[in-house]
This record gives C-alpha cells, structure tokens and sequence, in this order.
C-alpha cells in the first residue's frame, strides 16, 4: 500500500509567526499557492488560508498585524508512514483538502493536498472519494477514522 511520503508534496511553504499578513499574501500570490504553513524550529504551529486571510480582513485587520494573530492554531498533522487511504480518511473526516506531513519527529516533511492527489493517476480517485466526504460533510469510515485519530494525527 502507498505510504504519505510517497504522494505528498515535499515543496512546502512555511514562515514564521513573526510575519506580517502583507507578507503571507504577496508570499502566496508570487507562489500561487492558497496555504501556508507556519513553524517554529520546523515544527508546525498554526497554518493559514487565503479564506483567512480574506475574513481576517473583512474585520478591518490590519496588513502589517503579525500572521500568528489570525492564523489556525490547530494544525492536523500525519506521519509520512501512514498509508495514503488512512490519511485520505483523516482529511474526509476532519473536512480539510491539506494535511501537514511530518517525520517521528514531529518535523515538516511535506504537505498532502487534494489537489496533488487529483494530478496523479495513481491517486485521483482516492482524491476524488475524499473531495465527496469534505463536501458533503459525510464521513464514510467513520468508526475506523475514529481509531485513526487517536494514533495517526497530532492537534498542536
């Protein structure tokens, strides 16, 4: 079975909490990308969408306000051994289209996204079950993703 390490993006964005949301958002646009991930010592403490960034700023928050101040401080998190489907699973249950990807030593090593897995062929239909259980808020292994909350994904 496919393990993590073998699908996931291992170009991964981060900056530290210090940084201005100006910043995230020009770091965002000249990378095209839509999520970042913010460490400290090369473990993830928070990430950050451009959503964020927008209803951040629906609040009249400034763009030089730090990006630690809005940004998620939770962040799910699965070992690059854990086999692809089980964090597939993770992603559907817990309604997100990333999942930070880190050693056993709780290191960023990489970044799994729906969008990766829908543009390899080996992985899209996977990709394509678990965009159906986001979406639809509809967890379809639900009693085995329980399980795999426990021992597979850390809430910082």
């Amino acid at each position: 079975k496919m393990k993590l390490f073998e699908a996931m993006n291992k170009n991964v964005i981060t900056v530290k909490k210090e940084v201005t949301i100006l910043d995230v958002m020009r770091l965002m646009r000249e990378k095209e990308i839509g999520f970042i991930i913010i460490e400290e010592d090369n473990e993830a403490v928070g990430v950050i969408t451009d959503r964020d960034i927008v209803l951040s700023l629906s609040r009249e928050i400034s763009l030089t306000t730090p990006i630690n101040k809005i940004m998620k401080k939770y962040v799910i998190t699965a070992s690059e051994e854990t086999e692809l489907e089980k964090a597939t699973d993770i992603m559907g249950y817990m309604q997100i289209r990333r999942l930070v990807v880190v050693n056993n030593e709780n290191k960023i090593v990489g970044i799994l996204s729906t969008t990766d897995l829908l543009s390899n062929p080996l992985t899209e239909n996977l990709a394509l079950d678990t965009l159906i259980e986001i979406s639809y808020n509809f967890p379809t292994k639900c009693e085995e993703t329980e399980g795999l909350l426990q021992t597979n994904v850390f809430i910082l």
